[in-house]
């Protein structure tokens, strides 16, 4: 879940212009916050697997890589030195 600050949310709202009424300000993007925190603690109690990125202060690059490098970590297949014969 990429997550931001609820203040960052709404600037970059307001630079880009709301796609919607739910993208009205600072009280929402409070709201929207707490709930992906929420979501993303229910899930991690119940084991599943959830990587947070804080993007508040984060180059997109930076964040893309992270996303890459989880995915990478998630998808290979045992190493030959895993595999025994």
């Amino acid at each position: 879940m990429l997550l931001t600050d609820a203040a960052e949310a709404a600037a970059r709202v307001a630079a880009r212009g709301a796609h919607d009424r739910f993208q009205a300000g600072i009280s929402t993007s409070r709201i929207e916050a707490r709930m992906y925190r929420d979501a993303a603690s229910y899930l991690a109690g119940r084991g599943v697997p959830v990587l947070t990125i804080d993007t508040t202060r984060r180059d997109p690059r930076g964040v893309v890589e992270q996303v890459a490098e989880r995915i990478t970590e998630n998808t290979q297949g045992p190493s030959d030195q895993d595999v025994t014969t």
